[in-house]
């Protein structure tokens, strides 16, 4: 007889199941949170498993609206979690379970695994209602905590990126200040030149430094390991003899990395001194003029020593230090195209687009860490010395929180960023360079929310006050625009990759959530249909179609299929505040309710082309949206000359001469350039970039 249960029962219910043969009853629940954290031989130990097919592990804090407790997902389930298909708010339903105990503990704690389970769609909730659960009674003071509930590791990894660590361990906010240096004399206080000269008989003797910049956490955990903090922070630190780097060990990370910023000035005693060991930083922030970096890092842990780290007062440094200002190097966006490729830099302006995230795989990362991402956006920024933007390709920083609050409207301080020059396909004197900045492993953003001691800041503000023009957001990006020929394109690429068409289906279905991938591939085309789309809260949407058939064969080769597919083009929108947060976030809760019938695009009527194609030997349909830029009206010519965004409009007569002039493509192969993205677990993008006529 199947067994009915509850959540403060369930663990006692399986392992009823699993030691009579009864038969476990799907249980149903609402997912309030979903944890990550990498595996490690105790994990192993304590689940039983010899080996694993991920290196990383899911955790999910379920509830059934009475209790919660935490489950731990079998690996064969991570896809769920990096598809987007089970999120916090999802309705699950757990279907295969088991309990497992964790026989080298001798409090015998035991765990509930779920080894199968399917998504309630319909049922997707929002959490606002449900937060304050109650624990189940049995859950003990580990699950009840803000770490894993198996392994040895202290610390949860962000869901969507391997290099973002999270969860309550990391303090935030504002921490404790000295009022000068207590004990210690400034006549004790040594400086970073004569610790650099005699550290190997100095045993960690006071310092006081000045924080220029911190790099992004270095998390260098092993699944063959254990090992509870496996982290280093990097921070450069000065006084006036020279700079250094600061390097926090293991828990003095989560304690001290978030509230220990740029300008604090530092008392650093008991600690150890050695070579550097990391590779030099070609993208570090410029150093206060006339000073040196030695080659030498200061290393704080929390035991052997007992390091310590204290934050002074700013009025309550001894004047004889003389500790060197920070510095800013910010430019204006007319002075951009006078600096070189990798020149290092801060910039400030007026947010003017911020676009979607999008995630790309990291080099080097198995397919074992399904996290194993980076996590960036495109923003313009814009300031009053210029019509032009700036674009800014950003990756998420240590500070999320800010990462997340930028949006259109507001001015940004964007410091330590890297130019970046498109200058290998520069011909003449007058050739467009393509310029944009990136984020570096320094990058900080400052959201600008009052007066500014820099002046150059202030100036924006009151500028960015009478700023009339739209602002807009998410939608389709590419930056910078590839070559325009063939031959400029394999000089581009130097490894390019041909994609087969029967590879592409195996490469659009491996896409994960947000995941962005360009591929080529050769193809032929079908046909080329015009639609435009009028999205308003006061109007319902109207459909205009225009449709032109290049090869009348395949055409009714798949004509069914072309008859079937939907294609939703990935127009930027105008800023909506209200409505607008969960299409420019990247949450760890996907709302299902936001219908962008009812945002309003940036342009009143808006049109794109789509492009149906077929491969060469499979015959496969692509179905691509496709953005003319151009003033030409010949297809083949426009395909090798897209917008970088989806926001042109075009008029009728233009529409109708282009798809006139897509007859002369019959016969033809093409060398594509897609972009795929995966907005959602439901739907897969693809944009034609670029089509080479060969």
């Amino acid at each position: 007889m199947a067994e009915k249960t509850n959540l403060q029962s369930l663990k006692n219910v399986v392992e009823h199941c699993e030691l009579t043969g009864t038969e476990f009853l799907e249980f149903t629940a609402n997912v309030l949170h979903i944890h990550r954290y990498l595996s490690d031989p105790l994990h192993l130990s304590q689940l039983g498993l010899d080996s694993v097919a991920t290196v990383d592990v899911y955790e999910l804090l379920v509830t059934d609206r009475v209790s919660k407790r935490k489950v731990v997902l079998d690996f064969s389930l991570s896809k769920h979690i990096q598809s987007g298909q089970v999120t916090e708010g999802s309705c699950i339903k757990l279907t295969e379970c088991s309990v497992k105990y964790d026989e080298t503990d001798l409090q015998q704690r035991s765990f509930l695994v779920v080894h199968q389970l399917t998504v309630e769609f319909e049922r997707h909730i929002t959490l606002s209602d449900i937060s304050d659960i109650p624990w189940c009674d049995d859950c003990d003071e580990i699950e009840k905590t803000a770490s894993p509930l198996t392994s040895s590791r202290g610390y949860y990894i962000n869901t969507w990126s391997s290099v973002e660590l999270e969860g309550e361990v990391w303090k935030r906010g504002n921490i404790e200040k000295l009022d000068g240096l207590g004990d210690v004399s400034p006549v004790d206080v040594y400086s970073l030149k004569e610790l650099s000269k005699n550290w190997r008989v100095l045993k960690g003797p006071p310092v006081v430094v000045k924080v220029l910049s911190k790099k992004r956490i270095l998390h260098y955990a092993k699944p063959f390991k254990n090992d509870k903090w496996p982290l280093q922070a990097h921070f450069t630190v000065c006084d006036r003899s020279g700079c250094a780097t600061l390097v926090l060990w293991n828990s003095l990370c989560p304690d001290l990395y978030h509230r220990l910023q740029e300008g604090h000035v530092l008392l650093i005693q008991k600690y150890t001194v050695k070579k550097s060991f990391h590779h030099v930083d070609h993208y570090r922030p410029p150093l206060p003029d006339g000073l040196t970096m030695y080659d030498i890092d200061i290393n704080v842990n929390s035991h052997h020593p007992v390091g310590i780290v204290r934050v002074i007062s700013s009025n309550a440094i001894p004047s004889c230090l003389n500790l060197p200002a920070i510095q800013y190097n910010i430019i204006q966006r007319k002075d951009l195209g006078c600096f070189p490729s990798d020149y290092v830099c801060d910039i400030t302006g007026l947010v003017t687009y911020v676009g979607r995230f999008f995630r790309e795989r990291m080099t080097g990362k198995s397919d074992l860490d399904t996290g194993g991402f980076w996590i960036s956006r495109w923003l313009e920024l814009k300031d009053h010395s210029s019509q032009k933007t700036f674009k800014v390709l950003i990756y998420r920083p240590a500070e999320i929180n800010i990462y997340n609050d930028v949006m259109p409207g507001k001015v940004l301080i964007c410091h330590h960023m890297r130019i970046v020059s498109n200058i290998s396909h520069i011909h003449g004197s007058k050739d467009n360079r393509n310029m944009y900045l990136t984020s570096t492993g320094s990058t900080h953003i400052e959201i600008v929310t009052g007066n500014c001691a820099l002046p150059q800041v202030n100036d924006v503000v009151t500028w960015s006050q009478s700023y009339k023009e739209e602002l807009t957001m998410g939608g389709y990006y590419s930056y910078p625009p590839i070559p325009t020929t063939l031959p400029e394109l394999k000089n581009y690429y130097e490894d390019l990759k041909i994609t087969t068409s029967e590879e592409l289906r195996l490469e659009l279905g491996k896409l994960s959530y947000r995941e962005h991938k360009r591929l080529f591939i050769q193809g032929q085309m079908i046909s080329v249909k015009y639609q435009t789309k009028t999205l308003s809260r006061t109007r319902k949407q109207e459909d205009i179609r225009m449709e032109v058939i290049v090869n009348d064969p395949l055409y009714h080769h798949f004509e069914q299929e072309l008859s079937t597919t939907v294609i939703k083009p990935p127009f930027s929108y105008k800023f909506d505040r209200d409505m607008i947060d969960n299409l420019i976030q990247f949450p760890s809760v996907l709302n299902r309710a936001v219908d962008l019938s009812e945002l309003v695009v940036s342009d009143e009527s808006k049109g794109c082309f789509m492009i149906y194609w077929s491969g060469l030997n499979s015959k496969i349909l692509i179905p691509t949206m496709w953005m003319c830029g151009t003033v030409s009206t010949d297809l083949t010519t426009l395909l090798h000359n897209s917008n970088h965004m989806f926001k042109h409009t075009r008029n009728n007569k233009d529409i109708m001469e282009i798809l006139q002039s897509a007859k002369q493509c019959n016969g033809q192969k093409f060398l594509l350039v897609i972009d795929a993205y995966k907005p959602n677990c439901n739907l897969t993008e693809i944009v034609l970039n670029t089509a080479y006529k060969l």
